[in-house]
């Protein structure tokens, strides 16, 4: 998995949370929340279909476990894995890159 600088995130994505000014940078850090999304598939239909959508209705995926995935934030990818079921949860099983 590629090693993540905070020279590469935006200090604006940073949420801390009830972290008072510390010297111990892994205090920190873990004080530091950061959004990440997990890129799981796309599809297709018609603007049609689209505007017919209604609240209660599934769409279907073409994915499911097994397949591969990607972790993002803003747009850059961190990480990618495999889609997986852990104790009833999708989850990621990230690569060993």
């Amino acid at each position: 998995m590629p090693e993540v600088t905070l020279e590469e995130l935006d200090q604006e994505d940073f949420e801390v949370k009830d972290a008072p000014m510390v010297e111990d940078e892994g205090a920190f850090l873990s004080a530091v929340e950061v959004e990440i999304a997990v890129n799981v598939g796309s599809f297709r239909m018609s603007l049609e279909e689209l505007l017919a959508l209604r609240g209660g209705q599934i769409v279907t995926l073409e994915e499911q476990v097994g397949d591969p995935v990607s972790l993002t934030h803003e747009g850059k990818t961190l990480a990618t894995g495999t889609l997986v079921a852990e104790q009833g949860k999708l989850a990621v099983k990230l690569d060993e890159e």
